[in-house]
C-alpha cells in the first residue's frame, strides 16, 4: 500500500509542475499564434502549421523513475483484484491484506462464467469486467462474487450501482460503439432497464426485442446472456482457464476471449479449430 501512495504522490507532483513550467508558455504560444493566424487567414497551410507548432510547444515527455513505475504497477494489479469493493476509496494497508486473505480465495472457488449465446450453438461473446449490461453499467459493477453459489437458476447478477433497476447482468448485441436498437426504433437507453424492459416512449413494444443478426447468422433476439458454474461450463465442454483472483473475469479464459465467437479458431468457442478449419 506504500506503493500505492507513492504512485498518488508522484501524479500530484508532476500535475503541479505542469501547471507551474506550462502555463506561462502556453499562453504565450497561444497569443502568438492567433496574432499570426490574423494575419494570414486565408493560407489555411500556415494555419495548420502553427497548430502543429502549437503541439510540439506544449507537449512534453515526462518521466518517472523506477520507484514511481512499481507503485502505478501495484496500483493496477489492485485495481483488478479489489475491483469496486472499495466503493471508490483505497483499502489502508490492513483491509487490503484482509480483503486478499477473505474474499480472494472465495472468488477463485466459486468463480462464475459468463457468455453470450444461442443456446446449443457458440459463446458468441465472453463477458468481461467492462463489458457492458443492458442497464449500460459494466459487468464489474454488478454482484460477482458469492459466498456460496446459489442454487437457484438462472443465477442473477444484480446491478451494484445505486437508483439503478437491473435485476441481473444481461448483455447486448453492439453495432459500432452503440447497442443495437429494438424493433420499435428506440435504443436500450429508453427501455426500461428492469425486467421485460419496457419501451419508455411507444406503448405498442412489449420488450427490447433485436432484428439485429449476429455473425453466428442467428437473429440478436435467439441470443441469452448464460451465467453458469466451473462444473456446468466444463459439462458443456467450454474451457474455464486457470483461477485467477482479479475481479469479474466473467468468461475470459485467454487473450482469445476478447474476440467474437465466430472470428475465433480455438475451444473457447467452440467452433471450428485451427486443425479442422485446414483440412
Amino acid at each position: 500500500m506504500n506503493l500505492l501512495r507513492l504512485f498518488m504522490e508522484t501524479l500530484s507532483l508532476l500535475f503541479r509542475r505542469c501547471l507551474e513550467t506550462q502555463a506561462p508558455r502556453t499562453t504565450f504560444i497561444v497569443n502568438k499564434l492567433q496574432c499570426e493566424c490574423c494575419s494570414s487567414r486565408s493560407n489555411l497551410y500556415q494555419q495548420t502549421n502553427l497548430q502543429k507548432r502549437l503541439s510540439r510547444s506544449v507537449m512534453e515527455r515526462i518521466h518517472i523513475d523506477k520507484h514511481a513505475t512499481n507503485a502505478v504497477e501495484a496500483y493496477l494489479e489492485y485495481k483488478r483484484i479489489v475491483g469496486e469493493d472499495d466503493g471508490g476509496t483505497l483499502f489502508s494497508e490492513e483491509e487490503y491484506k484482509k480483503y486478499k486473505e477473505t474474499v480472494v480465495p472465495r472468488r477463485m472457488q466459486n468463480r462464475l462464467y459468463v457468455s453470450f449465446g444461442v443456446p446449443g450453438h457458440i459463446d458468441c461473446k465472453l463477458i468481461g469486467p467492462e463489458t457492458p449490461c443492458f442497464c449500460t453499467h459494466g459487468y464489474k459493477q454488478h454482484c460477482t462474487d458469492f459466498e456460496e453459489l446459489p442454487k437457484e437458476r438462472p443465477i442473477l447478477l444484480p446491478c451494484r450501482v445505486k437508483g439503478c433497476q437491473c435485476v441481473s447482468y444481461e448483455y447486448v448485441h453492439i453495432s459500432g460503439s452503440k447497442p443495437v436498437r429494438c424493433q420499435c426504433k428506440h435504443t436500450t437507453s429508453e427501455h426500461s432497464e428492469a425486467i421485460a424492459h419496457q419501451c419508455k416512449k411507444c406503448t405498442h413494444c412489449t420488450g427490447y426485442r433485436s432484428p439485429f443478426t449476429c455473425g453466428c447468422g442467428q437473429p440478436g433476439y435467439a441470443h441469452v446472456t448464460l451465467v453458469e458454474t466451473t462444473e456446468e461450463r466444463m459439462a458443456r465442454g467450454r474451457p474455464v482457464g486457470r483461477a485467477v483472483p482479479y475481479a469479474a473475469m466473467g468468461g475470459l479464459t485467454g487473450f482469445s476471449s476478447l474476440v467474437d465467437g465466430y472470428l475465433r479458431l480455438d475451444p473457447s468457442g467452440v467452433g471450428n479449430t485451427c486443425k479442422q478449419h485446414t483440412e
